[in-house]
Parts: structure tokens; C-alpha cells; sequence
């Protein structure tokens, strides 16, 4: 009889503490790692730009990679935050540059960013009398 008690009361002791470290913030952070998300700029000078996804969803510590899509008639550009007083949400540098083969790169994102964040994609493209001129997309951040 003592054996089956302590067998039962083991058993029941075991499943407390499943459940205590279910749902605790370190059981939930061992089970969704932080995931690097692409997002894909075509940038032309004359004609068509598009950013995929225009609104990046990611979760807290997320990473984001910004690649030039290769039909793109520029050879860099950079991820620049939108309004000069705002903190941008990664730590890694700002702006963040990017190039053909190499892509701009979002990385260590500060402590509770949640909301969404605006940013620019800006990229130099040849003006009237050989001048450049800066081209922006400004497409969104969103920390759910």
C-alpha cells in the first residue's frame, strides 16, 4: 500500500511541475526562438518599387534580413528609421546598409518594442544633369 501512495504522490508531483513551468517565460522563450524574417526590396529608379512584405510582422528578438531583389536597377541602399527623434528597435547600427549580394541586416532588437515602426528604404538614383538624388519606399515594422 505505501508503495502505490508514493508511486501515486510521485506521479502527481511530476505533473505539478509540468504544469508549473508550462506557460512560465522561460519555458515559452526555450519554445519559440528567435526566427530571421527576409524582406524583399525591388528598387527601381524609374518604375517599379515594392518592398514583400509591406508590413513585416515579427515577434520580440526577431531578426530581419532586407535583400535586394536582383532585377533591381540600384546596387545599395539603406534602412534608415523614419523620424529623426525615434529609437530605432535594433541595436546593430543605424542606418542599417545594404547591397547587391549582401543584404542590410536588423539584429539585437531592444526590450519591449512591440507596436509598429516606421521606417524608409532609401537608395541614390541618377537625377537631371548628372546628379543623384536619394528615392525612399517606406514600408512598415510591426512587433506583434
Amino acid at each position: 500500500m505505501r508503495y502505490r501512495l508514493s508511486a501515486a504522490l510521485a506521479a502527481l508531483f511530476s505533473l505539478a511541475l509540468l504544469g508549473a513551468t508550462r506557460g512560465t517565460p522561460a519555458a515559452e522563450s526555450q519554445q519559440s526562438a528567435a526566427q530571421t524574417h527576409t524582406v524583399t526590396i525591388l528598387f527601381m529608379c524609374e518604375g517599379t518599387r515594392s518592398v514583400s512584405p509591406w508590413e513585416q510582422h515579427i515577434r520580440q528578438g526577431d531578426d530581419v534580413n532586407w535583400v535586394l531583389d536582383t532585377a533591381s536597377d540600384v546596387n545599395e541602399f539603406e534602412i534608415v528609421k523614419k523620424r529623426a527623434l525615434q529609437r530605432w528597435i535594433f541595436d546593430n547600427g543605424q542606418p542599417a546598409r545594404g547591397r547587391r549580394g549582401d543584404p542590410a541586416r536588423g539584429r539585437n532588437m531592444r526590450q519591449n518594442a512591440r507596436g509598429t515602426h516606421a521606417y524608409n528604404i532609401e537608395a541614390m538614383c541618377p537625377g537631371p544633369g548628372n546628379s543623384m538624388r536619394k528615392a525612399v519606399i517606406d514600408p512598415d515594422i510591426i512587433v506583434d
